[in-house]
């Protein structure tokens, strides 16, 4: 997870600029603790290590709340 919004078009602006970078995105919306949070997510990395090297390089980037987090859970369906 490379950055949390409250607002759609914050999360979409840092969506554009990791994109620009060469990242998949995706936008999440967390809606369970209470306020709606747009987490943007980064990458689909094929390893551990790959994701690893991209969280590293957010941290460098100043990301301070960068994190590693597993497959999202899929909304409205099975």
């Amino acid at each position: 997870m490379a950055a949390t919004a409250s607002e759609h078009g914050a999360a979409e602006l840092a969506a554009r600029h990791y994109r620009g970078q060469g990242l998949r995105t995706g936008i999440y919306l967390d809606d369970g603790i209470g306020s709606p949070a747009y987490r943007v997510i980064v990458g689909q990395f094929d390893t551990a290590e790959e994701a690893v090297a991209a969280r590293n390089a957010l941290l460098r980037e100043g990301r301070k709340g960068a994190f590693l987090v597993g497959p999202l859970p899929k909304r409205g369906g099975k």
